[in-house]
């Protein structure tokens, strides 16, 4: 049965490569960040089945282990597409314009417009551009996690993982 450690590395690796084939018509920066948003996406949801039922015994695995979670999350793949497309043209809106606008409330009626166009306007923009890369990947990744815990143990374990939950099948 593998342990915490080992669904961890699966689970990086997993949504890594899940986020790169998502993203192989990327290129450069864009594509690596897309990639290490799919690895960290990965990383945190690799163990969530045994954070929602705990190794306690080889019988700790229902209906957060079983096979119907996977398929769920992996029915919603298209939607995640959509997903990725609407990060991607945000990222996109970002590149296309470089100035940031600060709204600064002057009372609770008035707002004051200040355009930030030199280079903190510019680093702003850099950085949410990148944040939203990094999201089209992460959700993918996020999914492979999940998804690699569950056939990681339903392919190693004694017990393997149960269609719906441990008492039904």
């Amino acid at each position: 049965m593998p342990n915490s450690k080992t669904h961890k590395y699966v689970s990086i690796t997993a949504g890594g490569l899940t986020a790169a084939y998502q993203a192989k018509e990327q290129s450069g920066l864009d594509f690596c960040i897309e990639v290490f948003g799919g690895a960290v996406g990965g990383w945190t949801t690799g163990n969530l089945p045994d954070i929602f039922e705990p190794a306690i015994s080889s019988y700790h695995r229902s209906i957060c282990h079983s096979l119907t979670a996977g398929g769920a999350i992996v029915s919603q793949v298209k939607g995640i597409g959509n997903f990725t497309a609407f990060c991607r043209e945000q990222s996109a809106r970002c590149k296309e314009n470089p100035t940031r606008t600060l709204m600064v409330r002057v009372n609770e009626e008035v707002s004051l417009p200040i355009e930030l166009d030199g280079a903190v306007g510019k680093f702003l923009n850099k950085i949410e551009e990148l944040l939203w890369l990094f999201l089209a990947g992460f959700l993918i990744g996020a999914a492979a996690g999940y998804v690699s815990h569950v056939a990681l143990d339903a392919v190693t374990g004694k017990r393997g993982s149960p269609l719906l939950a441990r008492s039904i099948i």
